[in-house]
C-alpha cells in the first residue's frame, strides 16, 4: 500500500510549447493526464461503494490508528483485509487522509504528533 512517488516541475507556459511543437510530448502529457483522471474516478468509485467494504476498512483504520501507533502487526492485518476486500492504495491513501494521517506517517508507523513530542525533562526531586 506504499507507494513512492517522483515528480516533475515545469512552467505551464513552457510544458503548453513543447506539447505544440513536439506531438510525442503532447501525447505524453495528455497520457498522464488521463491516466490520473482514470485514477481519480476509481478511488472515488471505491469510496462511494454501497456495499459497506469501505465503512468497514475505514473502521478497522480507525481502531488502527488510534493510538497513533501502528504495531507490525496491526499492519499487516490492514494490508490482508485490503487484499481481502480488494481495497485500492488510492482508496485506502484517502482514507488515511480522512483520518489525519499522511501516507508518510503511516510508512513510518507512527503519528508526526507523536514521534515529534519534545524530550521530557527530568524532574528535580529532593
Amino acid at each position: 500500500l506504499a507507494r513512492r512517488s517522483i515528480y516533475v516541475e515545469w512552467p505551464a507556459a513552457e510544458l503548453l510549447q513543447a506539447m505544440d511543437s513536439n506531438k510525442a510530448v503532447e501525447a505524453a502529457v495528455l497520457n498522464i493526464l488521463y491516466r490520473e483522471l482514470a485514477r481519480k474516478v476509481r478511488s472515488q468509485r471505491d469510496i462511494d461503494r454501497g456495499d459497506g467494504v469501505i465503512s468497514e476498512y475505514r473502521m478497522v483504520l480507525s481502531v488502527v490508528l488510534a493510538d497513533g501507533i501502528i504495531h507490525p502487526a496491526e499492519k499487516m492485518l490492514v494490508r490482508e483485509y485490503a487484499l481481502k476486500k480488494s481495497i485500492s492504495a488510492e482508496a485506502h491513501e484517502a482514507i488515511l487522509k480522512e483520518l489525519d494521517w499522511t501516507i508518510d506517517e503511516w510508512d513510518q508507523g507512527v503519528k508526526r504528533q507523536v514521534w515529534q513530542l519534545p524530550a521530557s525533562k527530568p524532574s528535580h526531586r529532593r
